[in-house]
């Protein structure tokens, strides 16, 4: 019998999964907010070329808010981009799941 990941991912529907959409909005939400609380509450690196790159990169990361609303408010997106965004959570979640 396959596991809840395999038939995540081996699926192509968006909404087989009735708790896919919540849980992909959850982990790309944590990832997010982890990231934008490290960026705000870090020390000023902005004279130290590593600590402006890791600060362009935190930023990025924090980005993931955004996606994390775009997967829970059901028509706020189109299906090719709602299937994208879930495929990337999908491979985010089974990736956190290896470490």
């Amino acid at each position: 019998m396959a596991d809840l990941t395999t038939t995540v991912l081996d699926s192509e529907g968006i909404n087989l999964v009735p708790t896919e959409r919540a849980r992909v909005g959850a982990i790309l939400d944590a990832i997010g907010r982890a990231a934008n609380d490290t960026l705000l509450g870090g020390p000023d690196l902005a004279d130290d070329p590593v600590g402006q790159q890791l600060r362009r990169d935190l930023a990025r990361i924090g980005g993931l808010l955004v996606y994390a609303s775009m997967v829970r408010e059901p028509g706020g997106i189109s299906e090719q981009n709602l299937s994208a965004i879930l495929k990337f959570g999908r491979q985010l979640r089974v990736r956190l799941d290896r470490i």
